[in-house]
């Protein structure tokens, strides 16, 4: 996601070739941040070094929210992250894998192990 194959994934998506999505912690930062502002927030190799690595703040917040509003309505991780980029009105949002899984009704699991994602750090 991070090196900009989003639009050949989507294309698979939509084509029938990619029936599911399977994407860890960084998938789910990366995949939000493109839909939020058509690209990823940080220079890892820089941020890393002066230790604020993970540290943007509409990332982790939005991302909570939309984690919290899809449990109390009884939906995973990935349908949460994906309907909630899927219904707003960020601007990429048709560059996102989660929106794109939404609205095709594919299913999309997220695998975040706690305390090891940038989320977690705050």
């Amino acid at each position: 996601i991070k090196v900009g194959l989003s639009p050949i994934i989507i294309d698979l998506m939509k084509e029938g070739w990619i029936t599911a999505l399977a994407l860890n912690g960084a998938g789910i930062i990366h995949d939000f941040e493109i839909a939020f502002t058509g690209q990823t927030s940080e220079d890892v190799q820089l941020q890393i070094k002066n230790g604020h690595f993970g540290m943007a703040q509409e990332t982790g917040q939005m991302l909570n929210d939309a984690i919290n509003s899809g449990e109390e309505k009884g939906l995973g991780l990935g349908e949460a992250v994906g309907e909630m980029i899927a219904t707003s009105d960020f601007p990429h949002k048709d560059m996102s894998l989660l929106s794109v899984a939404y609205d095709l009704d594919l299913p999309a699991q997220l695998f975040s192990i706690l305390y090891s994602s940038n989320p977690d750090q705050v």
